[in-house]
């Protein structure tokens, strides 16, 4: 599995402003926004930059999240998402996501990048 040190920002340049990165701590099990990319803030109308799931989300989204990013720690494997809602501007919005887990200490998840393709963008 990739480390978090793998990624350079220089190679993933043109994406970082769909990409989120979350550190993962255990027990409990739980998630915070390392960085929260600035186009995804944009067409949803939040930051959520330091903040934990729960903090950031509300129910239902926040149970299909925190599920969607609990089954890359224990799986330690991609994950690809297709979901729909309405943006910042009450737009429908399609989104493609993708989950990647990253460890820096052996097999342990502890860091998840997620890159957002939002419509046809």
């Amino acid at each position: 599995m990739p480390a978090r040190w793998d990624l350079s920002p220089e190679t993933i340049r043109r994406h970082l402003g769909w990409v989120h990165l979350l550190d993962v701590s255990s027990e409990p099990l739980d998630f915070r926004f390392r960085l929260y990319g600035s186009k995804i803030a944009e067409v949803l109308g939040h930051d959520a930059t330091g903040k934990t799931l729960s903090e950031a989300f509300s129910e239902p989204f926040l149970s299909e999240v925190r599920g969607a990013f609990e089954y890359t720690v224990e799986s330690a494997a991609p994950l690809l998402l297709f979901s729909s809602g309405a943006g910042a501007d009450k737009d429908f919005l399609t989104v493609t996501s993708l989950l990647l887990p990253l460890s820096d200490i052996d097999d342990t998840v502890d860091v998840i990048l997620v890159r957002h393709v939002i419509g046809d963008e």
